[in-house]
């Protein structure tokens, strides 16, 4: 009998063994090859400006230019961060933030540095810009150092062309910049378009590059799109469509695109997006465990409970205990203009709601100083959850930009997601 026993537990041993090695082989490593040109995504746009040159933080961090123009005034000097990892890693070995700073930006950010991907001499993982107004023209000018060597003397002279707002996302022709990665222990030299555009008297940027990956399931290659946001090419945001599954005209919807840790499903087979690895170059998709209840962010899944205590009463807040009510929850910080704009309009719809049957709640990312200071001018009649090392709700749902807000039907199951003040109240009158 024990000799019967000691084999049945082999045997299961062995598949279990077995089906984890399945399941690891799953995994996919896909190289990643870049594409000039928006592809089918709605690109972002950023600001430039030098506001943090003058931050204790950061003011150690701007490097010596040469050849500003003589006849430029109103001058700045900007820099912006193409992989923001590496750049304040090496800015850290430098001596240009103190260990205390880079702790704190550490826990801020809920990041543990994987150093073996970083390179420890300092690469070329930034790019400075040049705008002023030249005297001669009588114009706003910019220049941008896109070979990498804190020299403007050898760049042209750039008018940016106005943004139209019909039409944001065509540009005439990008500027080709020169910058550095580190990828498997080198340092690779990279080209990478820019485009500029002025906007209301702001000068903004963008990097129209995507990327495409091919994955074989079964017989069928499928082409994967994946966008890095287009403000930074280090894809700490890494969205992916599938265009033989998302019905495209000419730009696919954002809510349709498969974010960091949402589920994509290639011929009946569930992966979730783990990002692109700049590092070795690939986009790495798990396989979901079909016994597994697979929660997500994406509407049609469920939303993955969380306890955590309110900030103002300190009270547990469950959310299994609202099963049976609508549940909307709100990330959202008081320093992000979207949200605080969204607020008045919120306000009024949570009046008007049945609070038996719809729950609202905040999730904030700031400190309880910060939030207090807000709420003491704005009140806010629905809970506050601030996001901390305790809980780490902001890190838990992978929540890259605020607002992310997201409506949960009775049943716990997603039914909305970033929907504006008006498209709530619509979605919960029907």
């Amino acid at each position: 009998m024990k000799t019967l026993v000691w084999l049945l537990c082999l045997i299961l041993t062995a598949v279990s063994c077995r089906q984890v090695a399945d399941q690891t082989e799953m995994v996919k490593f896909l190289p990643v090859q870049l594409i000039e040109g928006y592809g089918p995504f709605h690109p972002g746009f950023s600001p430039i400006d030098n506001a943090s040159k003058d931050s204790p933080l950061w003011s150690k961090t701007y490097s010596e230019v040469k050849g500003v123009p003589t006849h430029w005034n109103n001058i700045q000097v900007c820099h912006i961060w193409l992989n923001t990892h590496q750049f304040i890693y090496q800015q850290v070995l430098a001596g240009h933030i103190s260990q205390i700073d880079y702790q704190g930006l550490q826990k801020g950010w809920n990041w543990s540095p994987d150093t073996t991907k970083l390179s420890e001499a300092p690469i070329k993982c930034y790019l400075y810009i040049l705008k002023g107004f030249d005297e001669l023209t009588q114009k706003w000018s910019v220049k941008v150092d896109t070979n990498n060597n804190l020299d403007f003397a050898d760049e042209k002279t750039i008018y940016p062309e106005k943004m139209d707002i019909n039409d944001p996302y065509r540009y005439k022709q990008a500027i080709s910049v020169q910058y550095e990665v580190y990828q498997q222990g080198r340092v690779r030299q990279m080209r990478i378009p820019m485009v500029l555009k002025m906007y209301g008297g702001q000068l903004l940027y963008n990097f129209p590059q995507h990327a495409a990956v091919s994955i074989k399931q079964g017989t069928k290659e499928h082409n994967l799109l994946v966008s890095s946001g287009f403000t930074r090419p280090d894809f700490e945001v890494t969205n992916l469509i599938n265009p033989s599954t998302t019905l495209i005209a000419k730009k696919v919807a954002p809510k349709d695109e498969i974010e960091i840790d949402d589920i994509i499903k290639i011929d009946g087979v569930s992966y979730k997006n783990k990002g692109v690895d700049v590092y070795n170059n690939w986009l790495e998709l798990e396989p979901v465990n079909s016994l597994e209840k697979p929660y997500s962010l994406q509407v049609g899944y469920p939303f993955r409970p969380f306890s955590a205590k309110a900030f103002a009463s300190g009270q547990l807040i469950n959310l299994d205990q609202y099963r049976g009510q609508y549940i909307y929850i709100d990330f959202w910080a008081p320093w992000c203009k979207g949200c605080v704009e969204d607020m008045p309009a919120l306000k009024k719809l949570y009046q008007k709601v049945d609070k038996n049957k719809v729950v609202f709640i905040g999730v904030v990312k700031d400190s309880p100083e910060r939030l207090a200071k807000f709420l003491a001018k704005q009140p806010l009649a629905w809970p506050q959850i601030i996001s901390d090392s305790t809980n780490n709700l902001i890190e838990t749902y992978h929540i890259v930009g605020l607002p992310t807000s997201i409506l949960i039907d009775p049943k716990g199951v997603i039914i909305g997601r970033n929907l504006r003040p008006d498209e709530l109240g619509l979605a919960l009158n029907k």
